[in-house]
C-alpha cells in the first residue's frame, strides 16, 4: 500500500503536526523523554507513525542536530525490522483482555537486552478492557526509567484519568488541506511520474480525505489506476459533484425555484452524485455565502474569481438571516444522509426549503416584534395630531363647527374620539406606559381568548343613529374629521390583527405559558406564572401599551369583513 511505502522515519517527515514536532524534537536533542504518552487525535493524522519515530529516537546512537534518527545504526535497523525483543506494538482492539496486560507487566520486570529503552507501543488503547487498566494502572503509574509507554488513542475520554494525570499528552489536528495537497503533489512527482496529474484533482482527493493523509494516499492510489490524475475521472470515482453544478442547485433553493430545483438534484443523482457529498458541497457554499453577506469582502473565501463572483451573487439574493436558516436546515439533512442517503430525503428536504416562507425561530419574533412597536408608535403619532386644522379667525362653538357653518343646523351630538384626549400636553404624550402587571395580564388574555373565538358584536343602534354621517352632516371640516377617525381606526384595526395573531403563534410554540396563564387565572394565584414572563416580556410590554393608549373596545377594531 502507498501510505504503509511513503511513512516517514523522521520528525521532519510529519506534516502538519509542527507544535507536537518541535516538543519532541527538543526531548530527543536533549534525550529526556517521559515514561508515559498519550498521543490523541483522529484517524489518519500522525499518531502511529510520530510513536515510531518517537521509539527511534529514544534508542538511536547517531542522531543528527534536529534529534532526527539516522535510520543506519543497529538500534534503528532492529526497530525497523520489527525482530527486536525489546520494542513491542500492541494492538489494543484485538488484545482487549487482562492476560495480554498481565504478560506485558512480566515483559516491564526485565531490563533492556538491545536497546537503551524498552518501547511498548499500545495502539487504539481506547478499546482496552476496564480490567485491563486496572492491571496496568501500577506499572503505568511507576514505570520503570527504561521503560517507555506510548499510547495512541482516538478517544481520550475512555483512558482513565489517573493514567491521563501523569502522561504528556500530545493532540494530533486534521492536517490542512493545503498542505495535504503540496505532499500529493510530491507523492505524485516521487511515485507516478509518467501520469499525467492536473492540480485541481488533487485539490478534490484533498478535500474528501477529511484531514487524514492515510485516507488521501489510498484516494491518490485508486486514482493512479486511471492512467491520468484528472478532475473528471477524480470526481466519477468519488461521486462528487462538480462545483458549478452545485452552485446552480444552491442558486435555484435560494430564489425558492422548485422545479428546477428538484429537476437538478435528480439529474445529479442519477449521474451517480453521493447524496452525503452533496450535502457537504452544499453546506460550504452557503458558508461562503453567508461570510460575504455579513462581511462584504468576497476575498475571505477561498477559491477561483469565477467562484467568488458567484458566492457574491448568491448572497445578494438573500438576507444573512436566510443564509443562515438554510444552512441550518442543510445540517440537519446532512446528519440524515448519513443514515439514510436516499433521494426521496434529499429532493422532499430541498422541496421543504423552497416553500418554506418563514421562519419560527426566536429571531423571527422578535423581528415581528419591532414591527408591531412601529405600528404602536404610528398609533401614537395618529393620537397627537387629532385636533383639526382651522383658520384663526374663525371661532368654533362646543361641537367643533365654526359659527358660520352651524346657524340654520341641527346641533349633532359630540363625537367620541377613538384615542384619549391628552391633559398634560407633551409631556403626558411621551410618558412610557406603566409595567404590564400581572392582572392586566390576565385580563389581556381573557381578551385576546374573546378575539380568537368570538365574532364581533354589533355596534348598538343609538350609536348608529347619533353618527354623524347618519345624520348626513355636509360640513366640510366635519367628514375630513369623520375621515381621519376612519383612516386611525384601520390602523388600530390592522395591529390589532397582528398582535393577536402573534398571540396565537406564541400560543402554539410556548404551551407551558398558555398553560400557566390559563390556570393561574382560574385560580387566581398570580405568584405561578411569574417565573413564565421573561421569555416573553418584550410581547407583554407592547400589548399594555397598546391597550393603554387606545381607550377603545377591542371588538370595535374588526369589522364583519376582517374576522379571524
Amino acid at each position: 500500500m502507498l501510505y504503509n511505502k511513503m511513512r516517514p522515519h523522521a520528525f521532519k517527515g510529519i506534516i502538519g503536526q509542527e507544535v507536537i514536532v518541535k516538543s519532541l524534537q527538543s526531548q530527543s536533542q536533549e534525550d529526556r523523554f517521559f515514561n508515559l504518552y498519550i498521543l490523541e487525535g483522529q484517524y489518519g493524522s500522525g499518531k502511529t507513525t510520530t510513536a515510531r519515530i518517537l521509539a527511534l529516537a529514544a534508542n538511536c546512537r547517531h542522531k543528527d542536530n534536529d534529534g532526527n534518527p539516522c535510520l543506519e545504526c543497529e538500534q534503528c535497523q532492529a526497530i525497523l525490522s520489527g525482530n527486536c525483543r525489546d520494542y513491542m506494538e500492541i494492538d489494543a482492539a484485538s488484545n482487549t483482555g487482562v492476560e495480554k496486560a498481565r504478560l506485558l507487566i512480566e515483559d516491564v520486570s526485565y531490563v533492556p537486552t538491545f536497546l537503551k529503552r524498552k518501547i511498548y507501543i499500545i495502539d487504539e488503547a481506547h478499546m482496552l478492557s476496564k480490567a485491563a487498566f486496572n492491571c496496568l494502572l501500577k506499572t503505568l503509574e511507576e514505570s520503570p526509567e527504561y521503560a517507555i509507554f506510548i499510547l495512541c488513542t482516538t478517544d481520550r475520554g475512555a483512558i482513565p484519568l489517573t493514567i491521563q494525570s501523569r502522561a504528556a499528552t500530545y493532540t494530533f489536528r486534521r492536517i490542512p488541506e493545503e498542505a495535504v495537497t503540496e505532499y500529493l503533489k510530491e507523492t505524485c512527482r516521487r511515485e507516478y511520474p509518467s501520469i499525467e496529474t492536473e492540480q485541481e484533482a488533487l485539490a478534490i482527493i484533498s478535500a474528501n480525505s477529511n484531514g487524514s493523509m492515510r485516507d488521501a494516499l489510498s484516494l491518490l492510489e485508486q486514482a493512479a489506476t486511471y492512467r491520468e490524475i484528472s478532475q473528471a475521472n477524480v470526481r466519477q470515482m468519488l461521486g462528487v459533484a462538480d462545483s458549478v453544478e452545485l452552485l446552480n442547485l444552491t442558486h435555484c433553493l435560494a430564489k425558492k425555484e422548485l422545479p428546477k430545483c428538484i429537476a437538478m438534484a435528480r439529474y445529479l443523482i442519477s449521474g451517480g452524485k453521493q447524496l452525503p457529498s452533496m450535502a457537504t458541497g452544499m453546506l460550504s457554499i452557503l458558508q461562503d455565502a453567508a461570510i460575504v453577506s455579513v462581511s462584504g469582502d468576497p476575498p475571505l473565501i477561498s477559491g477561483s474569481s469565477a467562484y467568488r463572483q458567484s458566492i457574491q451573487n448568491l448572497a445578494s439574493l438573500s438576507d444573512s438571516g436566510h443564509l443562515c436558516h438554510m444552512i441550518k436546515n442543510i445540517m440537519l439533512l446532512q446528519g440524515e444522509l448519513q443514515k439514510n442517503p436516499t433521494e426521496t430525503l434529499f429532493t422532499s428536504s430541498l422541496a421543504t426549503l423552497c416553500l418554506t416562507e418563514e421562519d419560527n425561530s426566536m429571531g423571527h419574533l422578535e423581528k415581528r416584534l419591532d414591527n408591531l412597536e412601529s405600528g404602536i408608535n404610528t398609533l401614537r403619532e395618529c393620537n397627537t395630531h387629532t385636533s383639526m386644522p382651522i383658520k384663526k379667525e374663525e371661532k368654533l362653538t362646543e361641537t367643533g363647527i365654526a359659527e358660520d357653518d352651524a346657524e340654520g343646523m341641527t346641533p349633532a351630538p359630540k363625537p367620541e374620539p377613538a384615542c384619549p384626549a391628552s391633559s398634560s400636553g407633551t409631556d403626558s404624550e411621551t410618558q412610557k406606559a406603566p409595567f404590564f402587571t400581572n392582572e392586566d395580564l390576565f385580563q389581556m388574555f381573557a381578551i385576546t381568548e374573546s378575539f380568537s373565538g368570538q365574532a364581533p358584536k354589533e355596534e348598538p343602534k343609538e350609536k348608529q343613529e347619533a353618527s354623524p354621517c347618519a345624520k348626513g352632516i355636509d360640513n366640510k371640516n366635519e367628514i375630513t374629521a369623520i375621515t381621519q377617525e376612519q383612516d386611525k381606526t384601520e390602523v388600530i384595526s390592522e395591529t390589532a390583527r397582528e398582535t393577536i395573531a402573534l398571540i396565537d403563534e406564541i400560543k402554539e410554540q410556548y404551551p407551558a405559558f398558555c398553560s400557566a396563564i390559563e390556570e393561574g387565572s382560574k385560580r387566581q394565584v398570580k405568584g405561578d406564572i411569574v417565573k413564565y414572563l421573561s421569555p416573553l416580556q418584550p410581547i407583554c410590554s407592547l400589548l399594555a401599551k397598546f391597550f393603554e393608549n387606545f381607550n377603545i373596545p377591542a371588538q370595535a377594531c374588526f369589522s364583519p369583513d376582517t374576522r379571524i
